[in-house]
């Protein structure tokens, strides 16, 4: 009876992770990670980005950026016109990932991490919560 019981357990506490996935929109998103053909960048964590009504925005370490996304197909994205202040200097690890966003094509949600991906690229957010 118990292993019934611990087994009953278990499937209840990882249902309850994986139905907790964010939205796109209206999510505040922390880049993580980006990876371009194989090497892996880590971010301090001061980039975040938003989605909401076909509308993106990032914030960088000293600028803001702004631009459109549409969603294509089942996971198809495309983030374009970004356009960004010129307040100050950016870290370079910021302005390559942003970079990497607009080249993007798909992204997949799961649970509180956002991949947004192309051949030969990956960018890693985690939900800002």
């Amino acid at each position: 009876m118990k292993p019934i019981l611990y087994s009953l357990l278990t499937f209840a506490i990882l249902s309850s992770c994986i139905a907790n996935t964010y939205p796109l929109e209206n999510t505040k998103w922390r880049v993580v990670w980006f990876k371009r053909n194989g090497v892996k960048t880590e971010l301090p964590n001061t980039m975040t980005v938003q989605f909401a009504e076909g509308n993106f925005s990032a914030s960088l370490d000293a600028n803001t950026c702004s631009g459109t996304y549409l969603l294509k197909d089942r996971h198809g994205m495309a983030i374009e016109n970004i356009g960004c202040t010129k307040i100050c200097c950016d870290d370079e690890k910021s302005v390559m990932a942003l970079q990497a966003l607009g080249e993007a094509n798909n992204y997949r949600i799961v649970g509180s991490t956002l991949r947004i991906e192309n051949e030969g690229l990956k960018v890693v957010l985690r939900a800002d919560e």
